[in-house]
């Protein structure tokens, strides 16, 4: 096969789930998991600095919720104690807080993004989600925000699968590859 390894094409196709081609989220979360391959191909390197925060608002929350189980047991829920009265309260604000915080910084930050990245000290954000143009052909979109030039990408899901349910990453990224190719020209 022109110098194809036979092993190496059956390994890379094991690494992608077989979706169900009538599963509109199935589609979308198998070309979403490996958008990270597609933009490391371009050159990209992947930024985990989104998802760090989120881990850290989560870790104090649970710290927080540690700490108010810990008062509990020490002061046997003695609701007459001022101290005990005190602490809950502002464990429970605190853990409040960091619970809005965290949803705030989800839906007002992070929303659609499914990749941060940078290349050559640029910023790439690449949100995808799929819309319903006439309610029978679904559509994989694909935002790329990069370094402030933002572009939108839609084609039909399917286009990026094989018939057997497969993702097809070499269209993916060819799609991808495309607008970056007229971005960088642009700029």
């Amino acid at each position: 096969f022109n110098g194809v390894d036979l092993y190496s094409l059956s390994f890379i196709k094991m690494s992608f789930k077989k979706v169900p081609l009538y599963s509109l989220s199935g589609l979308r979360n198998e070309a979403d998991e490996h958008l990270h391959e597609v933009m490391q191909s371009l050159g990209f390197e992947e930024s985990f600095a989104v998802s760090d925060i989120k881990l850290v608002l989560g870790y104090i929350s649970v710290g927080l919720a540690g700490l108010l189980y810990w008062a509990e047991k020490k002061y046997k829920n003695d609701f007459n104690n001022v101290e005990y009265v005190t602490m809950t309260v502002n464990l429970v604000m605190g853990y409040f807080l960091i619970q809005g915080g965290l949803f705030l910084y989800d839906k007002l930050i992070v929303e659609k993004a499914k990749y941060v990245g940078y290349k050559k000290g640029k910023k790439m954000i690449v949100s995808t989600w799929t819309d319903d143009i006439n309610q029978t052909i679904p559509h994989y979109c694909i935002e790329l925000d990069y370094d402030g030039y933002e572009k939108t990408i839609e084609k039909e899901i399917g286009c990026f699968f094989y018939d057997d349910g497969f993702l097809n990453i070499e269209e993916l990224t060819s799609t991808i590859s495309k607008v970056m190719d007229a971005v960088d020209k642009s700029k």
